[in-house]
């Protein structure tokens, strides 16, 4: 089923995010995802609890980015999701998490005209 998958790889991208935590206290990290065929680019930023922000690098993100084909795969194979090539991956310090899948029609665009050049 896939939202048991669906949620293992959330957690599994969690882990990637807690491991690369700054050393302050942060009340949220939002992680930034964009992906062109097998290539995802990150960009995750934590927040801390005066609502300022720290842009820190991924740790493993080799790995993660496995997995977040894995989840691309998966949702947008599936019937009940709609396709995304672009997502924010957000963490709270409590643990909880949620995503939110965008199309983002430009991209698209321009991956497909640099494809048939």
């Amino acid at each position: 089923m896939i939202i048991k998958e669906e949620k293992e790889i959330f957690n599994s991208i969690a882990g990637y995010i807690v491991s690369s935590e700054i050393d302050d206290k942060w009340s949220s990290a939002i992680l930034k995802l964009t992906v062109i065929e097998d290539t995802v680019d990150f960009n995750l930023n934590f927040i801390n609890e005066v609502e300022e922000q720290k842009n820190v690098k991924l740790k493993n993100a080799f790995y993660c980015s496995a997995d977040v084909l894995k989840l691309h795969r998966l949702t947008n194979e599936h019937p009940n999701y709609t396709k995304w090539n672009r997502a924010i991956f957000t963490l709270l310090n409590t643990s909880k998490c949620h995503i939110e899948y965008i199309w983002d029609e430009n991209l698209q665009n321009e991956v497909d005209r640099l494809n048939s050049e």
